[in-house]
């Protein structure tokens, strides 16, 4: 047997301490990269969280100023004629946004409509069904999870013991970037402040 052959094939087919240091240091860039893609995607989508928020914001009390009425409430036949544009949505006229349990919907979606066919925001929405948005039905505009954006007033947030106008941005979310939202727009803490937290218990909470 040739030992000096032996001895060399041995040497041969491992890994030296440099080689698995070098590997080593590879797969660390290759998960820091990774790990700051991932943080780079959540940053972006806190902001586009952000954007769509102050944006509704925005949009609804720009329609106030110009008409003076609550879109979603108005009147169908009224607010078409202001607008400019047939309205199929309409409201009760009684000042207020409602989103009772026994009809949630119905000027909720409206108030979509009405911004739209008035320009304050983008998009084509139905406003007449008194049916939850989704996906599919083009009723409400989708946040950055394609998840229906909803407005209304109800007491379903933490800390909220009365009826309160709330825009629901959040829906497909994970808690940890609803933090950072909530950092970014108020104070942190989802019980408090104007940015609040909900729980979706499939029977009581509407939004």
């Amino acid at each position: 047997m040739n030992l000096r052959h032996r001895y060399c094939t041995t040497r041969a087919s491992g890994f030296t301490l440099i080689e698995i240091a070098l590997a080593l240091v590879i797969i660390a860039l290759l998960v820091g990269g990774v790990l700051k893609g991932l943080q780079l995607v959540q940053s972006s989508r806190v902001r586009n969280l952000a954007s769509t928020t102050t944006s509704v914001q925005s949009a609804y009390f720009a329609f106030q100023d110009r008409y003076g009425h609550v879109e979603g409430d108005w009147n169908a036949v009224d607010a078409g004629n202001a607008i400019g544009r047939p309205v199929t949505g309409s409201g009760n006229d009684n000042g207020r946004l409602d989103t009772s349990p026994g009809d949630p919907w119905t000027e909720s979606n409206a108030f979509w409509e009405h911004l739209a066919k008035a320009g304050f925001i983008n998009g084509s929405f139905q406003g007449t069904a008194a049916t939850e948005p989704t996906l599919l039905n083009d009723l409400a505009p989708l946040n950055v999870f394609q998840r229906p954006i909803l407005i209304g007033r109800t007491p379903e947030y933490e800390g909220v013991v009365s009826q309160r106008r709330h825009i629901v941005v959040g829906r497909g979310a994970p808690a940890e970037l609803m933090r950072e939202l909530d950092i970014k727009l108020d104070d942190g803490m989802p019980d408090q402040g104007k940015v609040r937290a909900t729980l979706d218990d499939g029977a009581v909470t509407v939004f």
